[in-house]
């Protein structure tokens, strides 16, 4: 059987249209974890103190913002 020009074109859209789903879904995921990265972390400090009170986990209350700050400080750049 003899692949047309057509048949090979569909081909080709589909992949582009895959990867294309596959992009949103992975920005969508980024701005979603970006949004909700500071409730899931108190949430985690939580959990942690429930399982073992002993546990030092008020690390994990920091505000996103502020541990970036403290990774800048410590001379870590987002452009490195």
């Amino acid at each position: 059987m003899k692949k047309t020009k057509r048949t090979r074109r569909r081909k080709g859209q589909t992949i582009v249209e895959y990867i294309l789903i596959i992009a949103i879904v992975v920005v969508a995921a980024i701005g979603l974890l970006g949004i909700f990265s500071d409730t899931v972390r108190s949430k985690i400090a939580g959990i942690t103190n429930t399982i073992d009170s002993n546990a030092d986990a008020s690390s994990t209350d920091e505000n996103a913002l502020d541990i970036m700050k403290d990774l800048e400080d410590e001379g870590y750049s987002p452009s490195q």
